[in-house]
């Protein structure tokens, strides 16, 4: 008798498996709550901050009357 129905059968559960195991895990990383951090907050104050100071001011050209 050949081993070969043995060894497929033996991919076929371990492909199964690793399978199921990137399911649960993506639905386990689904569920996790997500947040900002601290530091996410203060980059995006930073990023705020420096566009702010980056922003030229506006400058009214006056034309001249017909």
């Amino acid at each position: 008798m050949s081993p070969w129905p043995f060894i497929w059968k033996a991919v076929d559960v371990l492909l199964d498996s690793a399978i199921r195991l990137d399911r649960y895990l993506d639905e386990k990383k689904a569920r996790k709550k997500r947040g900002l951090s601290f530091k996410d907050v203060q980059h995006q104050q930073s990023q705020i901050a420096a566009a702010t100071r980056s922003r030229a001011p506006t400058v009214i050209l006056r034309r001249p009357r017909p």
